[in-house]
């Protein structure tokens, strides 16, 4: 799981990176509602990493979601 990051920490990416933090929730919301995992409001996922099942790894274009 990402690192989790304190008020402080995502108002100063926030302010100083905008397009990163919208990137950041914006993966959150993904995470959430189309994957159904369920990310505290403290996790800003910086990557798509966490998500990938492994096996995929190898065949990438192989990717799936799991619809709720």
């Amino acid at each position: 799981m990402p690192e989790a990051s304190d008020n402080e920490l995502q108002e100063s990416l926030r302010s100083s990176h905008p397009d990163c933090y919208e990137r950041c929730i914006a993966r959150r919301e993904f995470m959430r509602s189309t994957l159904g995992i369920e990310v505290p409001d403290d996790v800003l996922p910086s990557s798509n990493i966490p998500t990938t099942v492994p096996p995929f790894f190898l065949a990438p274009n192989r990717v799936f979601a799991v619809e709720r």
